[in-house]
């Protein structure tokens, strides 16, 4: 039913859903299953995102550095939330040979690799806002909801192990900040004059 909504939109939209369709069956199933390849599997799910991102902008025809920062955004969080929900499930996966990022580095160095994400972010999104077109918004909010995203997670590094302090600070104070993040883009999109 999706491919045929998509081809009513347009002959590019379906073939970005048709290679996320596809994209989406080589990471699940045998033999590809692009699931048990070490970093393969963040890079599917960050693709994944981004190839929703950019359906979004082939259907109405406008692309902006802004959707590319969104896009980003998506790609910093396949590859920091992504592992660390991955680490309650780090025993299973050794047993069934998934190389995910907790199983290689460990538990530490996947907290680390989340931290120097968000904080690069952080960086890059006060240094280069006004370049892709974003108000005085996007430094601001930007930074205290990437600030309370490391505040929310950085704990973790400590109760991983206790999958309910785990998947509680993920989908009940994590995926919030997340969205208000993507509203705070829209709002740092508008044009205001200081």
């Amino acid at each position: 039913m999706g491919l045929i909504a998509a081809a009513t939109i347009n002959v590019n939209v379906f073939l970005l859903e048709a290679f996320l369709l596809l994209l989406g069956v080589a990471y699940s199933t045998e033999p590809v299953r692009l699931k048990k390849r070490f970093l393969i599997k963040q890079g599917t799910v960050a693709l994944g995102f981004v190839i929703s991102t950019m359906v979004a902008c082939v259907a109405i025809g406008i692309f902006s550095w802004r959707v590319a920062y969104v896009a980003y955004l998506y790609v910093v969080f396949s590859f920091t939330i992504s592992p660390i929900v991955d680490l309650r499930d780090i025993e299973e996966d050794r047993v069934a040979g998934i190389r995910t990022i907790p199983v290689v580095w460990g538990p530490d160095n996947t907290f680390r690799l989340a931290m120097v994400i968000w904080v690069s972010t952080i960086l890059a999104s006060l240094l280069g806002y006004s370049r892709m077109g974003f108000n005085i918004v996007l430094p601001i909010l930007g930074t205290m909801i990437l600030a309370s995203i490391i505040y929310v997670v950085y704990p973790l590094r400590k109760h991983w192990i206790e999958e309910d302090k785990l998947v509680n600070a993920i989908y009940r104070k994590f995926l919030p900040l997340h969205f208000i993040l993507q509203l705070t883009v829209v709002i740092a999109s508008l044009p205001i004059a200081l």
